[in-house]
């Protein structure tokens, strides 16, 4: 490397400039290229997968609210379904 001082001017230079890019040896044998990786983290994973996540059915939870506000949604059948997953996974 040449450093020429503060008073080193340089003439008229064409567009790629003064210094060229020196071409690359060709590769070895027996040498293998780098292979590039990409680690996503299990936050951003989650954040990718956030568009498949169904749309919220709002006529739904508001019919389902509505039962719960007349006292119709918890039938005896609804608890028993509910007890026996309780069970099943508790199993």
């Amino acid at each position: 490397m040449e450093i020429n001082g503060p008073g080193a001017i340089h003439g008229p230079h064409s567009l790629n400039g003064i210094h060229r890019s020196q071409s690359t040896s060709p590769v070895e044998p027996g040498y293998s290229q780098p292979i590039d990786e990409l680690d996503i983290s299990p936050h951003a994973e989650l954040m990718s997968r956030i568009h498949e996540i169904p749309d919220v059915r709002s006529h739904l939870v508001d019919e389902i609210r509505q039962q719960i506000m007349d006292g119709t949604y918890e039938t005896p059948e609804r608890l028993q379904v509910a007890v026996d997953r309780l069970l099943d996974e508790l199993s």
